[in-house]
């Protein structure tokens, strides 16, 4: 008898300890330090990028082929400006304080943000209904919203190389 609450007793010393771990918090972590050279945004787009072919494929496949080229000059452009970054490290630095003063300082570029995200939310609530025609709507719009952003960053990369 002794043996069985010897052996009980040793059981529940090990388990607890595991008991606290498996309740532990995971450690988080920064993805923009974990991964440096692109942290969330360079897998992000990948699995952003399948969502909208998806979405494509089912709700307007006739846009197919508008969507494809859309689609290949943002990463053509990004990975561009990832390049330029990269070759010229100081520049990024420099970008990034100025562009962090001018979020701050100008309202024209938090309309610009606004505008974004209320898109993007009508895009996500059009989903969420799971209609056939407000998604097909949201689906014209985000393509709008990507050749515009595409025109704003092939302006800013040629504006870049000639500084």
């Amino acid at each position: 008898m002794k043996k069985w609450i010897l052996v009980i007793a040793l059981a529940l010393v090990f388990a607890l300890p595991l008991g606290t771990l498996a309740n532990a918090a995971p450690e988080e972590v920064d993805v923009f330090k974990a991964n440096k050279d692109g942290g969330f945004h360079k897998g992000g787009w990948v699995h952003h990028e399948m969502y909208l072919s998806l979405l494509i494929e089912r709700y307007a496949p006739e846009t197919t082929a508008d969507w494809a080229p859309v689609l290949a000059e943002k990463k053509r452009l990004t990975e561009e400006m990832r390049a330029f970054y990269k070759e010229n490290p100081d520049r990024a630095k420099k970008e990034i304080k100025q562009f962090k003063k001018q979020k701050k300082d100008n309202g024209t570029m938090d309309a610009k943000r606004s505008a974004f995200r209320e898109s993007h939310q009508r895009f996500d609530e059009a989903v969420q209904s799971r209609d056939d025609n407000r998604i097909r709507e949201a689906l014209r719009e985000q393509l709008d919203n990507l050749k515009e952003h595409n025109k704003q960053l092939a302006s800013r990369l040629a504006e870049l190389k000639k500084e």
